[in-house]
C-alpha cells in the first residue's frame, strides 16, 4: 500500500534481492506474481484470500484477519504467530465446500 511504502521507505531499501516490493498490480498481473512466488507477505485482506486459492503460504502483516478460515486451513499466519515456513502451506483443505453445491441445491429443490 502506498501509505505503508512511504512510511517504511528506509527499511524497504534493504530488502533481500529475492524479495520484491511491487506497486499495486492488476488482477492478471497479481495472478502471475502469485504463480511465480514461494510465499506472500501482505496486509491486504484480498491478497490473503488470493494466496489461499493459489496455495501459496501467506504471512499477514496484521494482528488479526477477517479470513480466519485461511489461518485454520494452515495457509495463512499472522505475523506475530509465524514460527517458520515448514509449518505452513502443507494442508489440502476445502473450507468452502467440495464444489458440488449446485448438485445439492438441485437435489433439494427436486425433492420439494
Amino acid at each position: 500500500h502506498p501509505r505503508i511504502k512511504n512510511r517504511l521507505a528506509d527499511q524497504l531499501k534493504n530488502l533481500h534481492v529475492n524479495i520484491l516490493q511491487v506497486d499495486p498490480a492488476g488482477y492478471f498481473h497479481l495472478l502471475q506474481l502469485l504463480d511465480n512466488c514461494r510465499f506472500v507477505l501482505t496486509d491486504s485482506g484480498g491478497l490473503q484470500k488470493e494466496a489461499f486459492w493459489a496455495k501459496k503460504p501467506c504471512i499477514t502483516l496484521r494482528d488479526e484477519t477477517e479470513w480466519v478460515e485461511t489461518v485454520a486451513a494452515g495457509w495463512n499466519v499472522l505475523w506475530n504467530d509465524f514460527q517458520g515456513f515448514d509449518r505452513y502451506g502443507k494442508k489440502d483443505v476445502t473450507p468452502y465446500g467440495e464444489g458440488h453445491a449446485a448438485e445439492r441445491i438441485v437435489e433439494v429443490i427436486s425433492q420439494c
